[in-house]
């Protein structure tokens, strides 16, 4: 089985890489995406 990691360090690791390469991230915005991609999804299940 694998080493896992907890969630706490876990989601440390992630925020500190997201903190040394912000400027490389293109973010979109959130409510955009639900528009786009997901606003029909729950109302065609």
């Amino acid at each position: 089985m694998p080493d896992l990691t907890p969630i706490a360090i876990g989601l440390k690791e992630s925020y500190t890489w997201y903190e040394n390469h912000v400027f490389d991230i293109k973010k979109k915005p959130f409510f955009d995406y639900i528009e786009a991609h997901l606003k029909n999804t729950a109302r065609d299940n």
